[in-house]
């Protein structure tokens, strides 16, 4: 999709300097994957966003020209538990990140205020995910992000 709107950017009017990948869970591995990928093809993404990933089986080392990386993570979640040590990976290469933890935050806090997401909840799930806590969590880390790429974005 990327190399596809890169070579297609005039047509939709994209700049290309500014893509990012972003997905939740196991979307955050193939957006960190993806990550990689297009960086070792010389394409400079402008950040990953890495919402409570999968972080298992990822690399253990990666190049420090590899995109920024934002972390929202669950503090609540188990997955979300998982990624310092890919973090650590990130730190190593000298590739920055940001880290937010929401306390409370189950796995899926980040897709809870949207119908879609709550239409296929059992009651009993939705009496733990889809509650004002964690509607108020998701626009939080919503704020966060936003705040986060226009500070990566500033230049």
């Amino acid at each position: 999709t990327v190399a596809y709107f890169e070579k297609n950017a005039d047509k939709y009017n994209a700049d290309v300097t500014k893509f990012s990948v972003i997905g939740h869970s196991a979307g955050g591995f193939l957006a960190a994957k993806a990550a990689i990928s297009l960086d070792a093809k010389g394409f400079k993404l402008a950040s990953q966003i890495l919402l409570c990933p999968w972080t298992t089986g990822l690399p253990n080392t990666v190049s420090s020209t590899l995109a920024p990386a934002f972390f929202s993570l669950g503090g609540a979640d188990e997955i979300s538990g998982q990624s310092p040590k890919y973090q650590k990976v990130l730190k190593e290469a000298g590739v920055p990140y940001t880290v937010k933890e929401y306390e409370g935050g189950q796995h899926p806090f980040i897709h809870s205020p949207y119908p879609e997401f709550r239409k296929g909840l059992a009651e009993e799930e939705k009496a733990v995910f889809a509650t004002e806590e964690q509607f108020a969590l998701s626009r939080q880390a919503e704020a966060d992000i936003k705040e986060w790429l226009k500070s990566i974005n500033a230049d």
